[in-house]
């Protein structure tokens, strides 16, 4: 991951891999994209950043079911995320 958004990149990535699986519940769909973004990631990163990988997950997915938008400056809001995320 040569980017400032790395982790991000990778969770959304897997999210939509996983996404393709019909048979999978909510609850499924999380608990394999955590097993994939671990082995991504590796274990000392993945476990530093669990909280936030979780709940940007939960945080995803909740705007995708809701379709709500956010109208945030995304140079503002990446930044942001670069500097206490990842």
């Amino acid at each position: 991951m040569s980017n400032n958004f790395g982790v991000i990149s990778t969770i959304v990535g897997v999210m939509e891999r996983v996404e393709d699986i019909i048979d999978l519940t909510g609850i499924e769909s999380k608990e394999e994209s955590l097993v994939l973004i671990k082995a991504l990631l590796g274990d000392e990163k993945y476990n530093q950043h669990l909280d936030i990988i979780s709940d940007l997950i939960d945080f995803l997915c909740y705007l995708t079911k809701n379709k709500k938008k956010l109208h945030l400056n995304e140079k503002k809001c990446m930044k942001y995320l670069s500097s206490c995320c990842i």
